[in-house]
């Protein structure tokens, strides 16, 4: 089975393909993956390449608890969490120095809107977020296998046959304890939490905000490949909450698949302090590479950033239009409705 958010194979299939590296005279220089023959050689010897993951933009927003004004900045889509779709945790970096760190500190909800302009497809993304950095992992009930998530607003659908255990659960102000038991045997357990409906209109008396706890189910990547038969079905179930080793594989898997010049830019001056010169003179030697630091030395700036999707907007333009909000309603659970593009 699978436990991929119902919405995710449609972003999936907005995203460019792979990139691969090649050396042409001495450098490496960009080709897409489509272009290439891995059984090429020169000189009789096999090509050297290097695989990347194409750099995607999106819009993200947090608020500035300041002013409590919107913060937009544009950031680089990295994959998922674990490398693995079926988490439905989207991931991107920052720098700890960086104001949206503090922003997210103090307020961890987030819009992001993705636009593929050649398909004419737009995303937009609700929830919040979590940090995973040398010194901090997701907070994390144990029990529930769950991030825990404090006073996050959500949408929540009021009206739904067979879910008014969750839905009661919503309306207490104190620390959430779902009806949903978290002690499967196998992956019938998570298909069982799994439900989409298209229906042709939607009322806005059918959406609540709510401001109760929220929780998300987060799964180790052994289980995520238990679940999904990658592994011998004779194995012994693994854990499914992810261990600290887990977290810090994952840690070091993000920093690892960055490039030398972005790994540059977590060792410089703090964004947005004065420009004095002897910020401008280190600037410079990170730029040219003559510092002297190994590309580690700016690790305890680097920030994995956690994205725990609730609500989803997606809008084909082309053509008529067409339009889904994707809505999660508890756990693995999610609402699906077309509406008036």
């Amino acid at each position: 089975m699978s436990c991929v958010p119902p919405w995710a194979p449609a972003f999936e299939n907005c995203l460019p393909a792979p990139v691969e590296f090649v050396p042409e005279n001495g450098a490496f220089s960009a080709k897409s993956s489509l272009d290439l023959n891995e059984e090429e050689a020169v000189d009789g010897a096999p090509k050297k390449t290097r695989t990347f993951s194409a750099s995607t933009p999106f819009t993200f927003c947090s608020i500035n608890p300041v002013n409590n004004s919107p913060q937009a900045r544009t950031c680089m889509f990295r994959g998922w969490l674990f490398d693995n779709h079926n988490t439905g945790v989207m991931i991107f970096t920052t720098d700890r120095r960086m104001q949206k760190y503090s922003q997210l500190k103090a307020n961890s909800q987030f819009e992001s809107c993705f636009y593929f302009e050649e398909l004419k497809k737009q995303f937009r993304m609700q929830g919040f977020i979590q940090f995973l950095s040398l010194d901090e992992f997701p907070e994390f009930d144990t029990e529930l296998n769950t991030p825990a998530v404090t006073i996050q607003p959500v949408k929540s659908f009021t009206n739904l046959a067979g879910m008014g255990s969750h839905i009661n659960s919503f309306n207490r102000m104190e620390k959430f304890e779902p009806k949903v038991s978290f002690s499967p045997s196998l992956a019938s357990a998570l298909a069982s939490t799994r439900s989409t409906t298209s229906v042709s209109s939607v009322s806005t008396d059918d959406l609540a905000v709510t401001k109760e706890p929220f929780n998300y189910p987060v799964y180790s990547p052994a289980y995520l490949n238990y679940i999904s038969g990658a592994c011998d079905a004779t194995m012994q179930r693994p854990s499914m909450a992810p261990s600290e080793a887990d977290w810090t594989n994952e840690y070091y898997r993000v920093w690892n698949s960055q490039g030398s010049k972005m790994k540059s830019t977590f060792r410089k001056p703090a964004p947005k302090t004065l420009l004095t010169s002897e910020a401008r003179k280190k600037i410079d030697s990170i730029t040219r590479g003559v510092d002297g630091s190994s590309d580690d030395a700016g690790l305890e700036n680097f920030t994995v950033v956690l994205m725990f999707v609730n609500q989803v907007d997606y809008y084909k333009l082309d053509g008529i239009g067409r339009r889904w909000i994707y809505t999660r309603i508890q756990d693995d659970d999610w609402k699906e409705q077309e509406v008036c593009p």
